[in-house]
């Protein structure tokens, strides 16, 4: 009997290990070594356990640091693709390259492959691989080196190659050989489906929250109201005006809102004009927007951040503000230098109009939306692994600019400044925004222009589906949805900043992956310790059945 039992033990404490999940993928990579690249393939394991929700990265050879925040984010993305909750699990990733130091974004989009299907329990096709960067809402974004990785794919018997799309039209005939096949792709889905075979439904139709609209409506008749009363005033017509009197009938409320903010500057730009101000009236205007920005500023602190809409709203309204801070103190700077001009006077009158649009903003605290664990540790957490990935992405962009990633940098300061100023939620914003920038330049840089319109619609179908999976689980990303209905407004007529506010949609309709909801969770148990603890529990109940047995028989 006790032979019995010790079986049992044995192979209960050996149970967890067997259902552990596992998996491999097949990577492309590229080393540099000082005269030429050299392409290679590099074999990425991944092994998931019962968890805390740690990440471990064992590589050989040692790999860079932007590899491994490119695996963590990938295991981030691939999570809220599956809608999953990966905090009970651990995520053991391991690298093998015959080449020399893996490093690079470039690994991404594979990791996040590679966690789907182990996740999922899906075959992984070993005669596929891939390269791409992974960006937030599971876009596929391009990476250097192709040829160079096309030709180590043809070299290592792999058959197909998945490759960011748009990137096929930089090659002339491929690898120079016909044996492998090309496949372009724009987003994780539509990897998984070609190395695992199963398809993920992306298309869905967004479900308009009224609460938006309402609010939105709301905030649209605030801004366009005081266009009326300046156009009015100054007896004058205005382009922006007319704009947004269309976007409103059609029914783009953020769209006419811009527009006529647009408008509201430059009708209040024209007003000082015709007053004519002075250096000591400009002054004075400038000290009053000054007070006015440091005391709306003290109101929006007391607004508790309990949901996603609270924490973008307070986002929003807080960057608008310190905008206005910020153009007003190069203002002053300005007028110190003895620099007067009509120049100045613009920046005051953008300063009065940020402000506004700041308090119309504010309309949306305290609203609607799931509610999340939005604390202070959180958000510093979310602070720091944004910053992490807009680093990653500058590192990658100046091995083909050596100067794009400048912009970047001072945002990346100004994110640093905020973390120790203690305002992670500026500092998460500002970094969103910057990775947002870095994005669309990486994502274009290397693409005919002429693809632009292409690009355009492919990231719209992209957002409108991460939006209504967003609405669908009870949330309503409301910065997204603006960026992504001001960014189908100007497809037409600035490509270029269309492509700009579809990747703040992207970032900014992300955000919940940094953040639990909250409500009631079961606490995460070792089953091990679970099932020795029940096995106690049989072991003792059975002995006692044993001993009173026993006593019957003797009593007998």
């Amino acid at each position: 009997m006790l032979k019995k039992y010790f079986m049992i033990v044995l192979v209960l404490i050996l149970m967890p290990a067997a259902m552990a999940k596992s998996g491999s993928i097949k990577l492309l990579a590229v080393t540099n070594t000082g005269e030429e690249l050299i392409g290679s393939v590099a074999d990425m394991e991944l092994e998931i356990k019962e968890g805390t929700g740690r990440v471990f990265i064992d590589s050989l050879p040692l790999s860079r640091l932007d590899t491994q925040i490119s695996t963590r984010f990938a295991k981030e993305v691939a999570c809220n693709f599956l809608e999953r909750d990966c905090s009970r699990y651990d995520f053991f990733y391991r690298i093998r390259s015959t080449s020399g130091l893996v490093g690079g974004p470039s690994a991404g989009a594979g990791a996040a492959v590679l966690t789907v299907a182990v996740l999922e329990g899906l075959a992984i096709d070993q005669s596929v691989s891939i390269t791409g960067t992974i960006n937030s809402g599971g876009i596929i974004g391009q990476v250097g080196g192709i040829t160079t990785k096309l030709d180590a794919a043809a070299k290592n018997g792999i058959a197909k190659v998945l490759i960011p799309k748009y990137m096929q039209l930089n090659l002339t005939n491929g690898t120079g050989n016909n044996t492998v096949e090309i496949i372009e792709i724009s987003h994780l889905s539509d990897a998984v489906k070609e190395i695992t075979g199963k398809e993920y439904a992306t298309e869905a139709d967004i479900e308009l929250s009224q609460e938006y609209v309402e609010v939105m409506q709301r905030l649209s008749d605030d801004i366009c109201s005081q266009a009326e009363k300046l156009l009015l005033s100054l007896g004058v017509e205005e382009e922006y005006y007319s704009l947004a009197r269309a976007a409103q009938e059609s029914g783009r409320y953020y769209s006419a809102a811009s527009y006529c903010f647009v408008a509201n500057v430059n009708l209040k730009y024209e007003e000082f004009m015709r007053q004519n101000l002075t250096v000591r009236e400009a002054r004075e205007k400038i000290d009053q927007i000054k007070a006015d920005a440091i005391l709306f500023r003290a109101n929006i602190e007391n607004n508790p951040i309990d949901t996603l809409t609270d924490l973008e709203t307070y986002m929003i309204v807080s960057s608008r503000i310190s905008e206005a801070e910020a153009g007003l103190s190069d203002v002053s700077r300005r007028i110190s230098r003895g620099e007067f001009d009509n120049s100045t006077i613009y920046s005051i009158a953008y300063a009065t109009e940020r402000l506004n649009t700041a308090r119309s903003w504010s309309g949306f605290f305290n609203t609607f939306g799931t509610e999340f664990n939005i604390d202070k540790e959180a958000l510093n957490e979310s602070c720091l692994e944004k910053i992490s990935e807009v680093e990653e992405r500058i590192q990658y962009l100046e091995l083909y600019l050596p100067e794009g990633g400048n912009e970047a940098r001072e945002a990346i300061v100004r994110s640093n400044t905020e973390y120790n100023n203690g305002n992670p939620e500026i500092c998460l914003y500002e970094a969103s925004i910057a990775k947002a920038r870095v994005d669309v330049i990486l994502n274009t840089m290397s693409v005919d222009p002429e693809y632009d319109e292409k690009i355009i619609e492919d990231r719209l179908s992209i957002v409108k589906s991460l939006i209504a999976k967003q609405t669908a689980r009870g949330m309503f990303p409301i910065a997204a949805y603006s960026y992504y209905e001001y960014g189908g407004s100007l497809r037409e007529t600035d490509k270029g900043s269309a492509l700009l506010y579809l990747e703040y949609a992207l970032e900014l309709g992300s955000l919940d992956i940094y953040f639990e909801e909250k409500g009631f969770r079961f606490p995460i148990i070792n089953y091990r310790y679970l099932l020795l603890f029940g096995l106690g529990a049989v072991a003792g109940a059975s002995f006692a059945v044993l001993v009173m047995s026993r006593k019957k028989r003797r009593g007998r």
